[in-house]
């Protein structure tokens, strides 16, 4: 309660580790907090407490602040309680890149088939940069629920993705591919994956090798 808002969003951020029973009502009030540091520290740390109602706090701090609305859905997507779908879906026509990532990666996270349809309705309609949102988003609620997001639901071809994204060569568009390649298991798949074994970067090798 520092009246210094930096003083109060390091408090904030460090409550966590206090890992007391009054912890989450001081983040629960720390959400109102005018300070925009203090309200995304504290969002942080709900997502990383988890204690009940932490969906319908962050539901309704990010309907309250919008300006805030990129940060509150990347703690939404550290969350992934489908308890928060409604409202990010709602929010997935912002015209803010940054927000329109933030909430696509939070849709991946905690989406279920209602998000599948609407994330399939988006893909021949965005960039490429959003594309690869959507399909990485798309392919993680693959992961999580099998049977939500189904290949006859998506646009036609889809296996075209896969090479585009591959000669992309962005760290993202990369993952993403390999994500679609355990998903789609098109025929040259595996030659695909034994190449990307000895990419330089060690995420998309470790990635590879788990596909």
């Amino acid at each position: 309660f520092d009246p210094d808002p930096e003083v109060r969003a390091l408090a904030t951020s460090l409550i966590p580790a206090l890992r007391n029973s009054g912890s989450p009502e001081l983040l629960f009030s720390a959400l109102e907090d005018p300070c925009p540091d203090v309200v995304v520290a504290a969002a942080e740390a709900l997502a990383a407490l988890r204690p009940p109602r932490t969906a319908d706090a962050l539901t309704e701090c990010l309907a309250s602040r919008p300006d805030l609305a990129g940060p509150i859905a990347l703690a939404m997507a550290r969350l992934a309680d489908p308890g928060v779908e409604e409202l990010l879906l709602d929010w997935l026509g912002q015209d803010e890149p940054g927000v329109r990532i933030a909430v696509l990666r939070a849709l991946g996270a905690c989406g279920t088939e209602r998000s599948v349809r609407e994330l399939s309705r988006l893909l021949d309609r965005v960039g490429a940069a959003t594309q690869t949102e959507v399909l990485s988003a798309l392919a993680l609620i693959h992961e999580r629920l099998p049977g939500a997001a189904e290949f006859a639901e998506l646009p036609a071809d889809p296996t075209r993705w896969v090479g585009e994204l591959l000669a992309s060569r962005e760290r993202s568009g990369v993952l993403t591919a390999i994500s679609l390649i355990g998903w789609f298991r098109p025929k040259d798949g595996p030659g695909l994956l034994l190449g990307l074994l000895e990419s330089r970067d060690p995420s998309v090798r470790e990635r590879a090798r788990e596909v």
